[in-house]
């Protein structure tokens, strides 16, 4: 749900073909200190999930592509996407990047590079720069 994610999703929508079909998927976790925590009788994890599907369903309304899904997983996002592509018959990976680099990229590591190490399909790296096709 960051301005990076949706430029990987304009970028895939421009590769896909038009009888493609793109899936969305946003990983996320809780740290351990905020696993229990509950409101109004909810959990947060609970909130956060139900908070993600909102979030998705909007934008699949706001974005009108019907080759568009979403799907969310509680998982680390370098663990949560490369689980994913290898469970399910992916053609092509898009991911963002938010071009860190140096002790930053050092500290809090590279989702898209460790995609890109590790992903038994190919994938695109959707960064501010890149060209339009």
């Amino acid at each position: 749900f960051t301005p990076r994610s949706e430029e990987a999703i304009d970028r895939a929508r421009r590769l896909a073909g038009a009888d493609a079909e793109i899936s969305l998927l946003h990983c996320w976790e809780l740290g351990s200190q905020t696993m229990n925590w509950e409101a109004d009788g909810k959990s947060l994890r609970d909130i956060l999930e139900q908070e993600n599907e909102e979030r998705g369903r909007d934008l699949l309304t706001r974005l009108g592509d019907q080759r568009l899904t979403f799907r969310q997983r509680r998982a680390d996002p370098r663990e949560g996407i490369l689980d994913e592509l290898e469970q399910n018959p992916y053609d092509l990976a898009v991911v963002g990047s938010h071009g860190r680099s140096g002790l930053e990229k050092l500290l809090l590591g590279s989702v898209a590079e460790a995609v890109m190490k590790h992903a038994k399909v190919p994938v695109y790296v959707a960064r501010k720069q890149a060209p339009v096709l």
